[in-house]
């Protein structure tokens, strides 16, 4: 648990000062976060944000509606993406658990304004 409190700790502090260097060091204070919690376990490292997504999985797994096949298969579907650092589950302040995905966008223009664009994706054994 230390090593999940320090590593949270040190996210919140660069994403903290990253934000300050942005907003004005006036708006900044001790009751609001100028990040939001999921940024903030996003840029965490993958082995600590595993174990706080397993606990967010425990509670989910629990729940009743994970007793058909499909959705054993769904659950540990999830499991795969927690393990992979694709996704991270947390409980929110309303005890719902969450899914969260971090989506990174890429724009390359050259100076003279050309655009470089992904306008399709093949895959093996796909039409």
């Amino acid at each position: 648990l230390a090593q999940i409190v320090n590593e949270y700790c040190s996210a919140l502090l660069k994403a903290t000062e990253e934000e300050s260097q942005l907003e004005c060091p006036e708006t900044l204070s001790d009751l609001r976060l100028p990040v939001q919690h999921e940024s903030i376990v996003s840029a965490m490292p993958l082995q600590e944000r595993i174990v706080m997504s397993d606990a967010a999985l425990q509670i989910l797994d629990r729940q009743n509606h994970w007793n058909t096949k499909l959705a054993k298969n769904a659950l540990e579907d999830l499991r795969k993406e927690i393990q992979t650092g694709e996704c991270d589950m947390y409980v929110d302040e309303k005890d719902r658990v969450q899914r969260v995905l971090t989506i990174v966008a890429l724009r390359l223009e050259t100076q003279h304004g050309s655009v470089l664009a992904q306008i399709g994706k093949c895959q093996k054994g796909e039409s």
